[in-house]
């Protein structure tokens, strides 16, 4: 649920022997070191006081909807990038340098971008659950919407929760302009 406050504790239903740690909301660096303090207490028997916040399921009614309303915003964005892509076919011109888009290929959207003259031409679907990408003007990325990856102008992945690049759309690749 959209708590705002990470989980590490048992997993429910788990048995007693699987422990978890989950909802750092892009703060793993910092909420994945508490997480595993608080873990590691649990397991030694010399958990500490803060870290029972951590492991208590503490959802409540107004956090359902909440988390339905952060949920319905995804889908906002999802069915979004896939209508935006869909009416906006591509110009016979690469974009500017410094410059991304994303358009159609037939029923494919494209994510076409300039970044120091190469034109690359990658699928615009983000590799995490299908979301449309965007360009990022001041970082020079295509970012998505849906739950922030990053990839680089040339699709490789930067930050997930996607795993794997943007790939290169087989008519056009990467061109020298």
């Amino acid at each position: 649920m959209v708590t705002h406050v990470p989980f590490a504790g048992l997993l429910p239903r788990g048995g007693g022997r699987i422990h978890v740690a989950t909802g750092f909301n892009k703060w793993g660096l910092t909420n994945g070191v508490a997480a595993a303090l608080a873990i590691a207490g649990a397991i030694a028997g010399e958990k500490p006081k803060w870290a029972e916040r951590l492991a208590t399921h503490h959802a409540t009614l107004s956090d359902a909807g909440e988390a339905a309303g952060a949920n319905l915003q995804v889908a906002g964005h999802l069915v979004g990038g896939w209508a935006r892509a869909e009416f906006s076919a591509a110009p016979a011109e690469p974009p500017a340098e410094g410059a991304g888009r994303v358009v159609r290929s037939g029923l494919s959207p494209v994510a076409e971008s300039t970044v120091e003259g190469v034109t690359c031409r990658l699928s615009a679907v983000c590799t995490h659950l299908g979301g449309i990408v965007s360009w990022n003007d001041a970082e020079k990325t295509w970012d998505c919407p849906l739950h922030g990856s990053r990839f680089a102008a040339d699709g490789r992945l930067l930050e997930g929760p996607a795993v794997a690049d943007l790939s290169d759309m087989p008519d056009k690749e990467k061109v020298k302009t």
